[in-house]
């Protein structure tokens, strides 16, 4: 059985007060044009007791929209994101 190649994509939600110091820090305040950046998942699986650490590497951001969310009381921004790889359950 042929194994299907992953579509690696994600999406972060920020507050619009988070996003605008990335924004600063970006040449023209283009998201898309930052440095890539990894992501680091710490959790701890129902009925475990470890916590299990998964990198999500190189990220880079596809957008810099600015709407808000029905009903939110602050404004949230939606990011989609494309990662290189995530590495599964490392330090």
């Amino acid at each position: 059985m042929a194994v299907e190649p992953l579509d690696p994509s994600g999406k972060l939600t920020l507050l619009r007060e988070e996003v605008i110091p990335l924004q600063l820090k970006a040449p023209k305040g283009r998201l898309q044009d930052l440095p890539l950046f990894d992501i680091i998942v710490s959790y701890i699986p129902m009925g475990g007791s470890a916590i299990i650490t998964d990198k999500i590497r190189n990220c880079s951001f596809q957008n810099n929209p600015r709407k808000l969310k029905a009903g939110d009381t602050s404004m949230s921004v939606d990011l989609d994101i494309l990662p290189s790889n995530i590495q599964w359950h490392k330090d």
